[in-house]
């Protein structure tokens, strides 16, 4: 079980690649270790951005995290990007506050 936030990317008349890719995400949550955070790519490619890190401490912030070396280099950006979130305890309730994409092509 999770949660999913969808960015739709669409294909322009030419068409983009993937070349560069920066993920920026704000989750307010009490315990952030409990969490599995992943964007998926529109062809299933994963960059998990955290695995249990983070201990105690609250919330999960990032702002232009590199996520580059999970996905293949000029494959189409064009489909829906997902953001997963799974929370591994059942004591703690979080929120995606937001989530946004910057994504450089070769065009």
């Amino acid at each position: 079980a999770g949660v999913t936030s969808v960015i739709d990317v669409p294909d322009v008349p030419a068409g983009i690649d993937i070349r560069f890719v920066q993920a920026s995400v704000n989750i307010s949550h009490t315990f952030r270790g409990d969490l599995i955070v992943q964007v998926i790519a529109p062809n299933g490619q994963t960059a998990t951005l955290t695995n249990h890190q983070g201990g105690s401490a609250d919330d999960y912030v990032v702002t232009n995290l590199d996520i580059s070396s999970a996905l293949t280099a000029f494959a189409p950006a064009a489909g829906q990007w997902k953001l997963f979130v799974r929370d591994l305890a059942a004591l703690d309730v979080g929120k995606i506050n937001s989530f946004s994409l910057r994504i450089t092509s070769s065009f």
